[in-house]
């Protein structure tokens, strides 16, 4: 008789365990993954990457992201320091994306053809 409940609680144990990590897995999936991606990044492809952006040639420094209610600032001020001052070639949504084409295309192609992406982050560009 103990010989046959030895089973089941080995049984009901390992069932348990399996239940609550499966349900730990599945809860906290993304955040695994996400580390999962940034580990195998870090160190297998790391050095790969930085060969690689010496290579590239990008058609903009930098992809300038902001609000409507902020193009005051970043037409004026901002940009003008940044391509007058310091010679850096902008890429701003109102002159550079390509017109009939849909916002998100433009956007991931002004983002894949510059070396950076700069938001100016403003409540306004929070709330659109």
């Amino acid at each position: 008789m103990e010989r046959d409940c030895a089973s089941y609680v080995v049984t009901a144990i390992v069932l348990s365990v399996s239940v609550v990590v499966g349900g730990l897995g599945y809860r906290y999936r993304w955040t695994l993954r996400y580390v999962y991606y940034m580990t195998k990044n870090k160190f297998v492809l790391n050095d790969h990457v930085r060969n690689c952006q010496d290579i590239l040639v990008y058609t903009y420094d930098a992809f300038l992201s902001h609000a409507e209610e902020d193009s005051d600032f970043v037409t004026g001020d901002l940009l003008r320091n940044m391509e007058e001052i310091n010679q850096l070639n902008i890429c701003l949504h109102k002159r550079d994306f390509i017109p009939g084409r849909d916002i998100a295309g433009n956007v991931t192609n002004a983002i894949h053809n510059s070396r950076r992406t700069v938001v100016i982050l403003s409540p306004d560009f929070l709330r659109s």
